[in-house]
């Protein structure tokens, strides 16, 4: 027999995950992983939120998706209690978006760049910067992140497009910058 949810846990999804002891901690670390992950794949899997709930209640029998889950949590609930337990984004543009203010809606998308290597700064994530916030001399992008960008996607896909990539690199697009 299942264990009985203690007070309103059984309809809030916000008292659930808040639930001090085993219920609460058992119900934070999978739908903590599952909703987060779920929003990294905006964009990747799906180009918006709608299209991955749809996809979990038709194909997986979910009664909510998880951006549905999300919402009936509270707005802002996930991002903050990420944030509370020193979660960090693992999707550049999360970091971005994390960096705007106002924060831009669920679903919506967000431009970002990419600065230059730092010491502690190894992933993409950790030296995304929003578009909208883009600043030449204070946080410059790193332009052979780029290029190298460039060179690995004419390698992948350019025989497709009858173009070969160029002996040298593109890393000349980006002289004098």
């Amino acid at each position: 027999k299942p264990a009985e949810l203690p007070g309103k846990t059984d309809k809030d999804l916000a008292a659930l995950i808040a639930e001090p002891g085993k219920i609460g901690t058992y119900a934070w670390t999978i739908l903590g992983n599952t909703l987060s992950y779920a929003a990294m794949l905006v964009g990747e899997a799906a180009d918006d939120i709608v299209a991955i709930d749809d996809a979990m209640k038709l194909g997986y029998n979910w009664k909510y998706g998880p951006f549905e889950l999300i919402d009936r949590m509270g707005p802002g609930k996930l991002a903050e209690r990420l944030r509370a337990e020193g979660g960090k984004p693992r999707r550049a543009s999360a970091e971005a978006a994390r960096q705007l203010t106002p924060p831009p809606r669920q679903g919506e998308r967000v431009s970002y760049y990419l600065t230059a290597k730092a010491p502690g700064q190894a992933s993409d994530w950790q030296r995304a910067r929003p578009l909208a916030l883009y600043d030449a001399a204070a946080a410059p992008y790193d332009p052979a992140y780029y290029a190298a960008k460039l060179d690995d996607w004419l390698e992948r896909y350019g025989r497709f497009l009858g173009v070969a990539p160029a002996a040298t690199g593109q890393g000349e697009l980006f002289d004098g910058a």
